[in-house]
């Protein structure tokens, strides 16, 4: 089981991509309001995935990754960005991000997401 901690201050628009991540059985999620709530959560619990909305309440999602890191550089971390993708590279490059979502990301991307970090941690 892993457990995925989901950064937003707006759950309704993450609804469907956290149900499809519930729905794998692979998955325990937890949920925080702000970047500084997500990272008091690393620091208290194992946490195998962030995945964070492009604002996470008190600082970006790319401010979120960048702090992760000096946390726990082993974390793996997905960021929501209405960034083109050359774009995003070049913003998040050194932050180890695993995958660019879109603003609202649906059930497609929660199974890329949960298929991508079951091959990162050789569970596939």
């Amino acid at each position: 089981m892993f457990n995925v901690l989901l950064v937003t201050t707006d759950k309704s628009q993450w609804s469907d991509f956290a149900g499809s991540l519930e729905e794998t059985g692979k998955i325990q999620l937890n949920w925080a309001d702000s970047g500084q709530t997500a990272l008091d959560a690393v620091n208290e619990q194992n946490t195998h995935l962030v995945v964070t909305a492009e604002n996470a309440g008190d600082m970006a999602g790319l401010q979120l990754a960048a702090r992760l890191i000096q946390v726990n550089a082993m974390i793996n971390c997905a960021v929501a960005s209405s960034m083109s993708e050359d774009d995003f590279h070049e913003a998040s490059e050194g932050l180890g991000i695993m995958k660019q979502l879109p603003l609202t990301p649906g059930r497609e991307d929660a199974q890329a997401i949960v298929k991508k970090l079951m091959q990162i941690t050789g569970m596939a």
